[in-house]
């Protein structure tokens, strides 16, 4: 993990109020067992509550990232952790295919350079019924000097998100811009 990454995550762990209103945008639709797909510092998923939430499990491939959210997560209720990369196939023995029921991938698809195989193997993981939230930077016009410096392998297009979803095995069911102006 880039420097870079780091100095975002660190400055996004300040802003509250942004993380909060991004959890806004989706806690309705959080049931069941949630998998939080590169959970870095916590901040969005410190959010996770609720009547419908069984149980939530962490990830990271990160070592240093799964010891700071042990650290700040192990006395908290529903909780759990596992380390590992959605991009290879090493974590079904922890979790097993068709066991989760929502899976979160907050702000990290952009920095996985194999997108295809990961939201393959997310769509292994859930459940028949199961749901995928998934926030990712729009626009690969807009790709520029702080995407490189944050780590992103790209942005995505209406068109081209569909696209590797559908190849993936997913269903879109909503499609929704947020920090657009319009």
């Amino acid at each position: 993990m880039s420097q870079g990454v780091f100095q975002t995550l660190d400055t996004l762990s300040s802003s509250d109020k942004y993380n909060t209103w991004i959890y806004n945008s989706f806690k309705d639709h959080l049931k069941g067992t949630v998998l939080d797909i590169g959970s870095g510092l916590g901040d969005i998923v410190k959010h996770y509550s609720g009547n419908n939430i069984d149980k939530v499990i962490l990830s990271d491939y990160s070592t240093e990232m799964i010891e700071n959210l042990n650290n700040n997560f192990s006395k908290k209720d529903k909780f759990s952790t596992v380390q590992m990369d959605i991009q290879g196939d090493d974590f079904y023995d922890t979790l097993g295919a068709d066991s989760i029921d929502t899976i979160t991938c907050i702000n990290v698809l952009e920095h996985l350079k194999y997108d295809l195989a990961s939201l393959v193997n997310m769509h292994r993981l859930l459940k028949n019924d199961g749901k995928l939230i998934l926030l990712v930077p729009a626009f690969q016009w807009l790709y520029g000097s702080l995407d490189t410096l944050v780590d992103h392998h790209r942005r995505y297009s209406k068109k081209s998100l569909s696209s590797v979803l559908s190849r993936s095995g997913f269903k879109v069911d909503k499609f929704k811009f947020i920090n657009f102006l319009e």
